[in-house]
């Protein structure tokens, strides 16, 4: 090593070793986000955040001026996947020319050890482009530090790059199966952002460390803007069709799909009720033995009736008011058999066969104490058919009808309800 390079070195240590100290920014990271948001921090990134959605909203072929309602989010979503896609291939090429770089100088840097990394890694525009790029999607660039960690360096560069273009191949068929869910600019940011997370360095090091070359991701749909990725051996996933050139999104040549029905709100709801679609409402009520009609309803309605008999039945609550609670304990429920059970009390109570023959023979055991009020139904008691069966039969149902009619005030329609529950149990 020749006196010159040695200075050099020395030179650009003395420069790294300066500012290589960790930031303010990296110390306060370290103990995590605070627990109560700042403006002073939230109002600069939500600034951020809208320009840079404005900006691909126009790279999607929108006009700046295009009303929000008329924007198709998930051309947009493809369109920040382009640009993306640029900042990704540019830093993949960063890593390469530096991997060719420390391998030329291998033989000088030696003496300096581990540190030679961490000078590399800070050269290049590339990197800097992705940094930026993390930034403006709200990802801290302290993330991202790693970026000339030793695994990404020990691996062949395209190795790497293959690795990162399979689950880029991946999460765009995910998010080609699951379109309908990019219908706010909030969903595109999402998925966006998370196409980003498959090229920064902390991701690529979690995935270099669970899969071999070769490995294919093919992407499960979900329920939001992110879609989930599976790792698989052998899998091919053909996305040709789906990703346009920057010229066709340019031109506005590529076709804009229908745009896709809003759910509408379910009719009747009251204060105090979640927001919640026509489309819920329907698998709701066929948990609550109701008609299926979408409609939840006001005061009086049948579903609101369903809704606070199961919150008498099952959860103590509000009265007939769809709160988030109830909503989320009437989604575990099976869907009501109505041809077994009359009633959302029935299908909550009898869900399983020991619950329905301990109240068959329940009745019995109340009939036959009271003989002289059901003197025709002793026999009908008696025989073994009436306590058997996983379902109440249609001897059950008379002999429960039967009690309805000398007890007034009660409805005789032979459904099992707390009103008789209370009766027999006395």
């Amino acid at each position: 090593m020749n006196s010159a390079s040695t200075v050099g070195i020395i030179i650009t240590l003395c420069i790294c070793l300066g500012g290589c100290l960790p930031s303010p920014s990296t110390i306060e990271a370290a103990y995590g986000p605070s627990p109560v948001m700042q403006y002073a921090k939230v109002g600069p990134s939500t600034s951020n955040y809208a320009k840079v959605r404005n900006s691909l909203v126009v790279r999607a072929g929108y006009d700046s001026e295009s009303i929000v309602k008329d924007i198709d989010w998930y051309e947009v979503t493809r369109a920040g996947f382009e640009y993306v896609d640029e900042q990704c291939d540019a830093y993949l090429a960063s890593l390469y020319r530096i991997r060719r770089d420390r391998d030329a100088v291998k033989a000088q840097l030696y003496s300096v050890g581990e540190t030679s990394t961490a000078i590399l890694g800070f050269t290049g525009a590339a990197q800097k482009a992705i940094l930026i790029t993390a930034a403006s999607f709200g990802l801290a660039a302290d993330l991202t530090d790693n970026a000339s960690s030793s695994l990404l360096f020990a691996m062949d560069p395209s190795d790497v790059q293959t690795l990162v273009k399979n689950q880029a191949n991946a999460y765009r068929a995910g998010v080609a199966a699951q379109r309908q869910n990019y219908n706010t600019s909030n969903a595109a940011m999402e998925g966006i952002r998370g196409y980003l997370n498959l090229c920064l360095p902390v991701s690529i090091e979690a995935q270099v460390r669970g899969a071999l070359q070769g490995t294919v991701y093919v992407a499960q749909t979900t329920g939001f803007g992110v879609p989930s990725l599976n790792r698989v051996q052998t899998a091919s996933v053909n996305i040709a069709s789906i990703n346009p050139s920057q010229e066709d999104i340019k031109k506005k040549a590529v076709p804009v799909p229908q745009k896709i029905s809003v759910d509408a709100l379910s009719g009747g709801l009251l204060p105090g009720d979640v927001a919640i679609s026509k489309s819920e409402v329907k698998e709701l009520q066929k948990k609550l033995c109701v008609k299926d009609d979408g409609d939840i309803g006001g005061v009086g309605s049948a579903t609101r009736a369903a809704i606070k008999l199961f919150q008498q039945t099952a959860i103590s609550g509000s009265g007939g008011i769809l709160d988030a609670g109830t909503k989320a304990e009437i989604a575990r429920l099976s869907e009501c058999k109505t041809e077994v059970h009359r009633n959302i009390y029935e299908h909550y109570l009898l869900s399983n066969e020991a619950a329905t023959i301990s109240l068959k023979k329940t009745l019995r055991k109340y009939v036959q104490e009271k003989a002289a009020t059901f003197p025709a139904l002793q026999d009908l008691v008696a025989k073994e058919a009436f306590v058997t069966g996983p379902d109440l039969n249609a001897d059950n149902r008379k002999v429960i009808t039967e009690i309805q009619k000398a007890n007034p005030g009660m409805v005789a329609d032979g459904s099992y309800n707390a009103a008789v529950a209370a009766l027999i149990s006395d």
